[in-house]
């Protein structure tokens, strides 16, 4: 019967695995139930008992001695641990859209037998009264304020979703180690070890070494400008260098829950480096938006976020061409015809339309539609659960129009670091993007997973200038600034690798990247050739592996995928 002690062995393994993963447990008891063989019910006395104290009872000894002593620490870790969440938060959340979207899904695995519609707003309770509760929001108190007699997890859904899980990190493993055979061909064919050497010594232009800044000094100015979809000014940090010399113009964009703050680093380097550069604030979306929300003031952004950033971004643009014409010695420096975009996740989105790539109503509907008897309905793309929400935009007329006038011609590179992509825009929307394009990836990224959102986005792109990046071990945090802390509590665990560390490689990949194709004072080919692995490599810290590659067909990934 050793198939029935892996089986028990698997079903204690995946409770855990789901508590990390939901932060949800049940009442009284918690079942695993595989229709029809077998239910296996543990009392939730239990559980907490040996979290808090570590008294293990005779029916819990049954499972734990199954698993080695570091993983039960670690399942009594988990138990305890404080997550750190008000009430407020998690009643706002759990009310919010994305919030029911997600208790919805999670009810397919976690559910009460029998009573239907109660499963939802029994999981919906247990994590506001777990909130509230004075000693935590742990794990054990969710268990102990689930308001149902009993809590189920579906065996045989989680292992589907287990399956399904185990699936695409093998995929992505196997496209990735692709990539690095990709690129270590081209450093073979282009003898490229030997030619960036000789290419820096004999440049005019110093090498790049983005640990260290550039020559110039450089003044931020601030100011705001009003967007017609927005009630609230939008807020700018200019960086320019000092000096007479003509200016190429970098606009950086943030992600959900950050700010002007988060790439302020990445906007003192490119200026050293001779770029003027506009970080925006979009109002809708900062860390002062989100954090009112989860205060209770407030509301999650609105579809009209999937227009007024990408106009964010052009209405800027009008902006400073009126400057120029006020101020001709100080903003008139600026090139507004040949302007390049950073951005990074809802940033990447945002930067990516205003580049051309359009959005995909008929995608949205596919992708997004669910069925409570499909396990797709699980998706283990978190960041789905927003791109769904754009589905709303096309409800109203005036936005549908808005959306399908986004491109900015004035825009001539675009560099997107962990966009979001694959449903919003799909294969026709980036199609479109013609413009010289960076997409950078994670390999641990788990809310815009690098497989479904960047590597494969990235072979839909139309440009023929186009690079991809994909960094081993970094995650979807790893670049932020301010330690990847926005407007929600991100665990360490998260965050990955010291982001301190990894901000070189982005500096000096950015500089090439905006060096080459917006720069018209220097010779394309004296920074082209540090968008490769070999200097990339030479950029990245220990804990992380660099690879770009140019060239990737849809059909190489699927045979990556099944060799």
């Amino acid at each position: 019967m050793s198939w029935l002690r892996k089986l028990l062995a698997l079903t204690l393994g995946l409770g855990t695995v789901l508590v990390g993963l939901d932060q949800v447990w049940g009442a009284e008891r918690l079942a695993v139930f595989l229709p029809p063989l077998f239910e296996i019910s543990l009392p939730v006395g239990d559980l907490a008992q040996f979290a808090e104290n570590g008294t293990v009872s005779r029916q819990l000894n049954f499972y734990l001695r199954r698993l080695t002593p570091e993983q039960q620490r670690a399942l009594a870790d988990l138990l305890t641990r404080d997550f750190k969440l008000n009430q407020v938060t998690v009643s706002q959340f759990t009310y919010s859209s994305i919030g029911e979207d997600l208790l919805q899904r999670l009810t397919l695995v976690l559910h009460s037998a029998g009573e239907g519609e109660a499963e939802f707003y029994a999981l919906r309770a247990a994590l506001i009264l777990a909130a509230g509760d004075p000693e935590g929001f742990t794990l054990v108190n969710i268990l102990r304020h689930y308001p149902l007699e009993k809590l189920w997890i579906d065996l045989d859904m989680s292992i589907r979703l287990v399956r399904e899980a185990s699936r695409l990190f093998r995929q992505r493993d196997l496209v990735i180690a692709q990539l690095r055979e990709e690129a270590d061909r081209e450093v073979e064919s282009t003898s490229l070890v030997g030619l960036l050497p000789l290419a820096t010594q004999n440049s005019i232009f110093s090498p790049l070494a983005p640990e260290q800044p550039g020559e110039l000094e450089w003044q931020v100015e601030r100011f705001q400008f009003a967007n017609p979809d927005r009630d609230t000014p939008v807020a700018v940090d200019m960086y320019l260098p000092e000096g007479t010399e003509p200016l190429p113009l970098v606009v950086i964009s943030h992600g959900i829950a950050s700010d002007r703050n988060t790439f302020a680093y990445l906007a003192r380097h490119l200026a050293s480096r001779g770029f003027a550069v506009a970080v925006l604030e979009h109002p809708g979306t900062n860390v002062e938006q989100v954090h009112n929300f989860l205060s209770g003031f407030g509301a999650l952004p609105g579809s009209y976020e999937w227009v007024a950033r990408p106009r964010d971004i052009s209405l800027l643009l009008d902006v400073l061409e009126e400057k120029a014409e006020q101020d001709l010695s100080r903003w008139g420096r600026l090139d507004l015809q040949s302007v390049g975009l950073f951005g990074q996740s809802f940033g990447g989105y945002t930067v990516l339309a205003a580049a051309g790539a359009s959005l995909n109503p008929t995608r949205l509907q596919e992708d997004c539609h669910t069925s409570n008897s499909n396990v797709l309905s699980l998706t283990l793309n978190v960041s789905l659960l927003l791109q769904c929400r754009a589905n709303e935009m096309f409800r109203d007329p005036n936005l549908v129009q808005a959306a399908e006038q986004l491109a900015d011609e004035r825009i001539q590179a675009v560099f997107a670091l962990n966009p979001l992509t694959s449903t919003v825009f799909g294969p026709a929307g980036l199609d479109r993007v013609r413009i010289p394009v960076v997409i950078m990836a994670g390999s641990e990224d788990y809310f815009a997973p690098s497989l479904a959102e960047q590597i494969e986005p990235f072979t839909w792109l139309g440009s023929r200038q186009r690079y991809l990046v994909m960094v081993e071990g970094s995650t979807h945090f790893t670049f932020l600034g301010g330690g990847g802390q926005g407007a929600f509590p991100v665990p360490r665990e998260l965050i990955g690798p010291d982001p301190q560390a990894a901000r070189p490689l982005l500096k000096g990949l950015t500089t090439a990247f905006f060096k080459t194709y917006l720069d018209s004072s220097t010779q394309p080919e004296a920074y082209s050739i540090y968008l490769t692995s070999f200097y990339a490599q030479s950029v990245t810290p220990k804990t992380l592996h660099t690879t770009v590659i140019r060239d990737l067909s849809p059909e190489q990934v699927q045979l990556a995928i099944n060799p």
